[in-house]
């Protein structure tokens, strides 16, 4: 591309990155069927892909202040964030791993208790509470992530992907027994919703409505 086209950094996780299309060996590869990519050639712009498999707000909190997030944001005409499912999902997960190791070691205290429905290990009050604690972190990183953009950029757009609910479909099985973790994540992801509509930095980006979107 010509040193005049515009720049775009699309920041963010696995939705941003082309996590498990064709073409996808590793983070930052750009698929070509990724969503980044599509719009870098329907804007005739230069594409600096930023965005990481996995990555929560703390990750994207802890790039920005990389040399390489910090060049990039600063040269950008357009930046998207596509950022936050992963701090709901990566407790949820951790529960669950806990739980098979559990199980694997022989300890089947944990299983049991959630096969009587007395604690399942996704929905007790303990976890709630951490999930709750996790929100929360979202929304104090979500006013840093969109304040450190602009130190560097103030005069690129912004736009941000919010929050459909991409495990919805998702079951961990472990023997005949089975939790289903979309069904949890629904509350959190539309408080999470709310605060990119109601927060204070909301005047800084437009929101690309995609909690509808279809998934499998």
């Amino acid at each position: 591309p010509a040193a005049e086209d515009p720049v775009y950094g699309p920041a963010g996780d696995s939705i941003a990155d082309g996590y498990r299309l064709a073409g996808y060996p590793a983070p930052g590869s750009a698929p070509a069927e990724s969503f980044p990519v599509l719009l870098a050639n329907a804007m005739k712009a230069r594409l600096i892909p930023l965005a990481v498999s996995g990555m929560d707000t703390d990750g994207l909190l802890q790039a920005l202040d990389t040399r390489t997030y910090r060049e990039a944001v600063a040269k950008a005409d357009t930046i998207t964030l596509t950022i936050g499912s992963n701090d709901l999902l990566h407790p949820a997960i951790d529960r669950l791993t806990s739980l098979g190791q559990s199980v694997a070691e022989g300890d089947l205290s944990g299983l049991l208790t959630d096969l009587t429905g007395a604690g399942n290990v996704l929905t007790s009050a303990e976890a709630q509470e951490e999930y709750a604690r996790h929100v929360a972190r979202f929304k104090d990183n979500w006013e840093a992530i969109i304040a450190r953009i602009r130190a560097l950029n103030p005069t690129a757009e912004i736009y941000v992907t919010n929050f459909y609910n991409p495990y919805s479909m998702l079951e961990y099985t472990l023997g005949f027994f089975s939790l289903h973790v979309g069904s949890v994540a629904q509350a959190y992801l539309d408080q999470m919703n709310a605060w990119l509509e109601e927060s204070p930095s909301a005047g800084e980006y437009r929101i690309a409505d995609i909690r509808d979107a279809s998934t499998n």
